[in-house]
């Protein structure tokens, strides 16, 4: 079986960038399969994560970003130009590797490359971001953009998504709609987290979405009632300018570049926050569990309330309730035994999405398409 995943590019340390690495990895070395990453706009970027052996990289060199070069109407003809340029070189690609699936991740693209390859094989369009956020967007632009999306995703044979909450909104468009988790990468340090290191810990990209900032302020609510605690903050993106003013001249706040160790990192800590707007599905929530950590976020829609169960594995605050965020942090530093509690739970949380859970699902979608 002959597997193709689609996205923009691997070049940046990236929730979807090592999700995408670390499936193919294991499907490739499943028997009788072959996989192949397609990139639009790799350019010379190094892939930051290490890819299995069996792994294939092909790289379009499109370079879909060069219409933000252009304003009004001629960023509409070059974006015309540059996907039927994507389009070509994609179906020569597919059907040069003789794909037997394709599935498509960039879904901001998925119109694309439906037209494109959606008569030769099955696509399949994996979800994530959340339904909420990719329609809906308003003004005449957005409008034309949800129409033409919604237009060409009934060309695919499933979307999958990652909560089943996303799922329901989903299946108000499309019937074939599944819902399939995240791998996520078990501990395999041999260590766990540890509550005696006073260190809180916040991994995400430096964006509207994550809100790093707001997790800056939250430290300024607990930090001072908790001294010789840290909240250590991994990260990076356009808005590392701004978090790094927040953080200026505040106690007990350390910012790092994102790592390739950042299983090391949730050891060295106690638990994690998550301040996200939404999340479709908070993959450093399990990452972190897995190593022990409880977890304080926000019920955003929908990932944090499929992986933690309130008052079990973490705590679960309602959206904006600052105050409330900073109590259950609180809670967590002053109790080392609850701490220590929850992180147990949590480990046994996190298994449910280890690549045992979850892989066998994939293998089984791929190989009903290609039966069918």
């Amino acid at each position: 079986m002959r597997i193709v995943y689609f996205f923009r590019s691997l070049a940046v340390w990236g929730g979807i960038e090592r999700i995408i690495v670390d499936k193919a990895g294991w499907l490739a070395g499943q028997k009788d399969c072959q996989v192949t990453i397609v990139t639009s706009d790799q350019g010379s970027h190094k892939v930051p994560y290490a890819l299995a052996d069996g792994v294939a990289l092909r790289h379009l060199d499109v370079g879909l970003h060069r219409q933000y070069r252009y304003r009004g109407w001629r960023r509409l003809l070059e974006r015309w130009r540059l996907e039927r340029l994507l389009a070509k070189r994609l179906l020569l690609t597919v059907d040069e590797l003789q794909a037997d699936v394709v599935v498509c991740v960039a879904t901001s693209y998925a119109d694309t490359v439906l037209r494109a390859v959606a008569d030769r094989v099955p696509v399949v369009v994996e979800s994530h971001s959340i339904y909420r956020q990719m329609f809906g967007r308003g003004g005449i632009g957005g409008g034309y953009n949800d129409w033409r999306l919604k237009r060409q995703l009934k060309r695919a044979r499933i979307v999958v998504t990652l909560t089943e909450d996303d799922a329901c909104d989903w299946r108000r468009l499309l019937p074939d709609v599944r819902c399939i988790p995240n791998m996520v990468e078990q501990n395999q340090t041999g260590r766990m987290g540890d509550v005696s290191t006073r260190r809180v810990i916040f991994v995400g990209r430096f964006d509207y979405q994550k809100r790093a900032e707001m997790a800056i302020e939250l430290w300024q609510r607990v930090g001072p009632q908790h001294p010789g605690w840290q909240l250590h903050i991994y990260g990076d993106g356009e808005r590392r300018e701004a978090v790094t003013e927040a953080a200026r001249g505040v106690e007990g706040v350390v910012l790092h570049k994102p790592t390739a160790s950042i299983f090391d990192a949730y050891c060295e800590s106690a638990f994690l926050i998550l301040t996200s707007l939404f999340e479709p599905f908070g993959l450093v929530l399990a990452e972190a569990m897995s190593c022990g950590l409880p977890a304080v976020a926000f019920d955003c829609p929908y990932g944090p309330r499929t992986i933690i169960e309130d008052g079990r594995n973490g705590f679960l605050v309602e959206e904006g309730d600052m105050q409330g965020f900073a109590d259950k942090m609180s809670r967590l530093m002053d109790d080392d035994s609850l701490c220590r509690q929850m992180g147990s739970a949590a480990v046994g949380s996190a298994r449910r999405f280890s690549a045992d859970q979850v892989m066998p699902q994939w293998l089984m979608l791929f190989q009903e398409l290609v039966e069918a």
